[in-house]
């Protein structure tokens, strides 16, 4: 993959997160039903639609990480946001069916429930959901960093 194509995927996936982080976060300062039910549908349907471009974004960064001679500190990072963005990905259809609805995508399309209503499986998965999203951005940041600094420090000379 060229890189023009490897850099748009990389910010698509960024782009992503934050977006998905934003529209969380939205959830959490709601105070009155009517706009908390419209804010958790509309991250869903986001959380919908933005899979493949997470899912994108860690291929991109995964052929990265396995095609150079990274730091461990480089590894671990990539590794601890990939298990962060496959938990938020897997875990989140799971919390809305566990709540006993069907996956609305903005009226678009749904995905019916396959699981059925378990109230003590949804709070347990959504308290978890909730601690691990929060986490991700910070991790997201700190794996940007380590690979702008190892791209800005390979350019440098070496001293001997």
């Amino acid at each position: 993959m060229t890189l023009p194509y490897r850099i748009m995927l990389f910010l698509a996936g960024t782009a992503s997160v934050g977006w998905l982080f934003w529209t969380g976060y939205n959830i959490s300062i709601q105070t009155e039903r009517g706009p908390l039910i419209a804010a958790i549908w509309h991250h869903v349907g986001f959380g919908v639609i933005l899979t493949p471009f997470l899912l994108a974004y860690l291929w991109v960064r995964l052929s990265h990480v396995l095609s150079t001679q990274n730091e461990w500190i480089s590894k671990l990072s990539f590794g601890f946001l990939s298990a962060c963005i496959l938990f938020l990905i897997i875990s989140g259809p799971i919390v809305v069916w566990t709540y006993g609805a069907d996956l609305k995508v903005f009226d678009w399309f749904v995905f019916p429930n396959p699981i059925g209503k378990s109230p003590v499986t949804h709070d347990l998965l959504e308290s978890t959901h909730i601690v691990v999203a929060n986490m991700t951005p910070y991790v997201l940041i700190l794996d940007v960093i380590l690979l702008l600094q190892k791209r800005a420090f390979s350019r440098l000379p070496r001293r001997r």
